[in-house]
């Protein structure tokens, strides 16, 4: 990952010269370059042109401190994006009435003109990427949701508020077209994009009055507890409780919006995913927001309509089938791959394969006895059960979604030097009977929604 260097210009300064089409975007001083000389002067608003200018040549102070942006996000416009969100999710406006989050948000908003920089970057935001600003303003709430649920005092929810709004700022100093892609990332971009809470970091540290819970929470928001997050891989031991508050959230926003709001799912189906990661977050956390999931009437019905469950659970089958043949897979080849530290790879792995295994004895979906389960509900249209194979269901893409990123920990081991020539053959030989195992896959013809 590339180090984040603020003195060279980069999408930001595109992303000011788009905002500037419709709102003032101005020179405070003069903007020089790296060798002196005056690029913009004083007064001089960020056109296309004159960002092509700035784009040109490395500057001696970070363009973000040198401009001012007309009629910024105020602490009233942003509290108003709260308002907007909690209209559009019956399920969250719920929670938030049952647990009186709105007093504490209204009055953080406030806050925010206690760092004019943090308010530009949102403002951009809001112009540039809307959808962003609407995931973060999500995850805010969630957060301070959990941090109130848990006990925090009053400044460390204030500390979860402020490093919540400025989690995915990053995001602005990254290329749109790597934003916006819709198809697989490459290598290269996905680490672009891993960079984000990087940059997010860089730039606030440089802010003066910036309390360093929050820039530190900044930082570690995508850490996971079992070592598989990023940027530094770190365990659960040597985490901020801040940081997992917002990568829990921020996770369950990312669940909600993209695998379950287009399903026509609700909130409730958040449940039976974050059973199956749970260890990936504090504790705390997770304990915190599954208690408050129900505790809140939530919506319950399910998508699958009742002629389409049979098939539906034939599917169900053949994955139980699946997911169990991986598991074995993956046993017999981290038996073979040293669980002491050669990188520290090895260790994670074998940690997020441990996690793995614990969820799927705790939850016992994958055993013989819950296939034989499976099996009566289909043949003998066990109504009742209905809504626990959707959860089923849920749970085992869950499961899937971990084992691909255990594979591609195993992976980053097979190209390491540490990876021995002996265990390279025999990764790739595990590597080839997994992917034989996915081309089983049985695709469904069937429309099983209501």
């Amino acid at each position: 990952m590339e180090k984040y260097d603020p003195l060279q210009s980069d999408s930001y300064t595109e992303h000011l010269a788009q905002v500037n089409k419709t709102k003032q975007v101005i020179a405070t001083e003069d903007i020089f370059n790296n060798s002196g000389a005056i690029i913009v002067t004083k007064g001089s608003p960020i056109t296309g042109a004159v960002a092509q200018q700035i784009l040109r040549f490395k500057l001696t102070k970070p363009l973000h401190d040198t401009i001012q942006i007309e009629d910024e996000l105020s602490g009233d416009s942003l509290y108003q994006h709260f308002e907007q969100f909690l209209q559009s999710q019956p399920d969250f406006q719920k929670i938030n009435t049952t647990f009186l989050i709105d007093p504490i948000i209204r009055a953080e908003c406030h806050f925010i003109n206690m760092y004019p920089l943090l308010r530009q970057k949102l403002t951009v935001m809001s112009s540039q990427i809307p959808k962003l600003l609407s995931q973060t303003i999500a995850t805010t709430w969630l957060s301070v949701l959990v941090a109130h649920k848990i006990g925090c005092d009053e400044q460390s929810i204030r500390s979860t508020f402020v490093a919540s709004l400025a989690h995915d700022i990053g995001m602005l100093h990254i290329a749109p077209d790597i934003i916006s892609k819709t198809t697989k990332l490459s290598d290269k971009e996905w680490r672009q994009i891993q960079a984000h809470s990087v940059i997010a970091f860089e730039i606030l540290k440089n802010i003066s009055n910036m309390p360093k819970d929050i820039t530190l929470a900044v930082l570690e928001h995508h850490e996971e507890c079992d070592g598989t997050g990023y940027p530094r891989g770190l365990f659960s031991s040597s985490l901020s409780i801040i940081g997992q508050i917002i990568g829990l959230a921020d996770n369950v926003i990312a669940i909600y919006t993209k695998r379950l709001e287009p399903d026509n799912r609700s909130l409730r189906d958040v449940m039976p995913i974050l059973q199956v990661s749970s260890r990936s977050h504090f504790y705390q956390t997770y304990e915190a927001l599954i208690t408050v999931l129900r505790n809140v009437d939530l919506l319950g019905e399910g998508v699958v309509s009742a002629e389409g469950m049979p098939i539906f659970i034939d599917d169900i089958l053949h994955k139980n089938n699946q997911l169990n043949s991986y598991v074995e897979v993956y046993e017999q080849l981290l038996r073979s791959i040293p669980s002491t530290d050669q990188g520290n790879t090895c260790s994670r792995a074998q940690t997020l394969y441990s996690f793995i295994s614990d969820a799927i004895r705790g939850s016992g979906i994958l055993n013989d006895g819950y296939i034989r389960w499976l099996e009566q509900v289909r043949s003998e249209k066990l109504s009742f059960a209905y809504r626990e194979m959707e959860d089923v269901f849920l749970m085992m893409e869950e499961i899937e979604f971990h084992l691909q990123k255990l594979r591609r920990l195993i992976n980053d081991y097979l190209l390491s030097e540490n990876c021995s020539k002996a265990e390279k053959e025999l990764i790739t030989t595990h590597f080839v009977t997994l992917d034989t195992i996915r081309k089983q896959e049985k695709p469904s013809s069937t429309d099983y929604s209501l």
